[in-house]
C-alpha cells in the first residue's frame, strides 16, 4: 500500500477462504488502512472467499467483488508497477514480485478480461 496514493486500485485474483483463514488479524487491518489510504480495491475472487469478502464489503467499503470458479491455490495482486504471485502449498506461502510498468500492465488488461466473466 506504500506506493499507492488516493483513488488508486489494487486488483486482486485468486485469493480463498484458505488465504482469508490463514491470517485474519492481517487481513482486517489490511482493508481499515486501505480505506484510510483511499485505495479502491476490485477483487476477482474463489466462491469460497463469498462469505467473507461479503462481509469485508459491507462493513468497509471501497471494494469490488466478482467471483470465479478457480480453484488453483494461487493469488495475484497487481497495483502500480507491481505484480505479486503468492503461492500457497500445504500451510506455507511462497511469493514473487515482479517490478515492471509494461508487466503490471498486460496483467492488468488480463484481469480486466476475466472481470467482464466474474459474477456479482
Amino acid at each position: 500500500l506504500r506506493v499507492l496514493k488516493k483513488g488508486d486500485v489494487i486488483r486482486v485474483f485468486g485469493s480463498d477462504k484458505i488465504a482469508q483463514d490463514a491470517m485474519p488479524v492481517y487481513w482486517a487491518e489490511y482493508h481499515k488502512k486501505r480505506i484510510k489510504l483511499g485505495i479502491k480495491g476490485k477483487y476477482l475472487m474463489k466462491e469460497s472467499a463469498r462469505k467473507y469478502l461479503d462481509n469485508i464489503k459491507r462493513t468497509v467499503g471501497m471494494i469490488q467483488i466478482r467471483y470465479l470458479p478457480v480453484t488453483r491455490p494461487v493469488y495475484i495482486d497487481i497495483f502500480a508497477d507491481y505484480v505479486v504471485t503468492t503461492v500457497m502449498v500445504s500451510g506455507y506461502y511462497v511469493a514473487f514480485v515482479i517490478r515492471n510498468q509494461y508487466i503490471a500492465d498486460y496483467y492488468a488488461e488480463w484481469f480486466d478480461e476475466l472481470w467482464k466473466d466474474g459474477k456479482n
